[in-house]
């Protein structure tokens, strides 16, 4: 039986670009409106980028890969929001039982899009989120950037026929430090280049 309350986003040339397959990994959506299709909702916010209103999320870490077009990405990448619960408003305290909600939840992102890396933006989600006891992970190596003062663990995840190697850096909207996309591009660009087998 499913655990998830949100489908993930699929991009149509997920897989077919430099970058691999890609699956870059949120914390939980926000709703400030009354939504009835929490299946679908992902897909929805990932297809309609490209207006004024686009959720500085998403452009910041668009800017990571193309700093001069934040649309770029997602249609090379799958994408999902790690913490299955619908938060009414942002920044809200999340609870240890919606924390649980993580591991069980991307498991089946990892058998769903079965990809090569895999990329947390929210350094909650990935550490408490994701526990050291989990039996289909382990810690490989934590990666640097002296020269921004970046740093992310690696760790290596299984799934249903294969394995990622995943990193976890801070959400878009980080105020310690603030998130600059300029900042944590070459901490990124590091874990993508690595040839981990």
């Amino acid at each position: 039986m499913s655990t998830l309350l949100f489908q993930p986003w699929i991009g149509n040339n997920y897989g077919k670009t430099e970058l691999g397959k890609l699956l870059i990994v949120g914390e939980g959506h926000y709703f400030y409106h009354n939504e009835v299709d929490f299946d679908n909702f992902t897909k929805k916010m990932i297809s309609s980028l490209g207006s004024a209103a686009d959720n500085e999320f998403y452009k910041r870490i668009g800017h990571i890969f193309n700093e001069n077009d934040y649309l770029d990405i997602w249609d090379k990448v799958a994408f999902a929001n790690a913490i299955q619960y619908p938060f009414e408003l942002s920044r809200q305290e999340i609870s240890k039982e919606q924390y649980q909600t993580v591991a069980p939840a991307l498991r089946e992102y990892l058998d769903i899009t079965k990809p090569t890396k895999m990329i947390v933006f929210s350094k909650r989600v990935w550490d408490k989120g994701l526990p050291e006891g989990i039996d289909w992970g382990e810690y490989i190596e934590t990666l640097h950037d002296d020269l921004n003062d970046r740093s992310g663990t690696v760790w290596k995840f299984y799934y249903n026929g294969g394995h990622c190697y995943g990193i976890g850096v801070h959400h878009t909207s980080s105020t310690r430090p603030y998130f600059k996309p300029a900042e944590w591009k070459p901490l990124i660009h590091k874990f993508l280049d690595k040839p981990y087998v």
